[in-house]
């Protein structure tokens, strides 16, 4: 082999050498693609929003902040008088159905419609009853009058025409 073979040889080599280096380069070495995205993200973050999170974040501490000191014990301050209240209430209602529960049960034990029936039968013959009973006592009681009332007047025209 010749010095210029060898010459071109040892280029070629160079060429290969250089050009699969810069196929790794391209295939992996990113830094360039993410020095952009990197500073593209910042500019959006940093110049484009102007720190907007970071004051609602502040903002969103302050309030919290502020409830934890004062709106916490208005709070609980608020519901020990309404919840006082409202267990009166509830009490006070659950005695009240406790009443219904127990009149329901003691009507479902004691009566059923059918003894109902019954009973307003029984209590509307009573009635029927005492009525004729009384009817036929004013009707007894009329005529007793009205014989006495024609003996009576009877003996008076007798006397008057004697």
């Amino acid at each position: 082999m010749s010095t210029v073979e060898v010459a071109r040889d040892q280029k070629i080599s160079i060429v290969i050498t250089r050009d699969v280096g810069n196929i790794w380069k391209r295939l992996f070495d990113h830094t360039h693609f993410l020095n952009g995205e990197i500073t593209y993200i910042l500019n959006e973050f940093e110049v484009k929003r102007e720190d907007k999170e970071v004051n609602k974040l502040f903002s969103i501490v302050e309030s919290i902040t502020n409830l934890r000191d004062s709106g916490v014990n208005k709070l609980t301050k608020t519901l020990d008088e309404n919840l006082y209240e409202l267990n009166q209430k509830l009490t006070y209602s659950l005695s009240l159905s406790q009443k219904v529960l127990d009149l329901e049960t003691k009507y479902r034990k004691d009566t059923t419609l059918e003894d109902c029936k019954k009973e307003r039968k029984i209590i509307w013959e009573q009635f029927m009853d005492d009525i004729t009973e009384k009817y036929s006592e004013i009707n007894n009681t009329f005529e007793q009058k009205e014989t006495d009332l024609r003996n009576h007047y009877t003996s008076l025209s007798k006397q008057i025409s004697n």
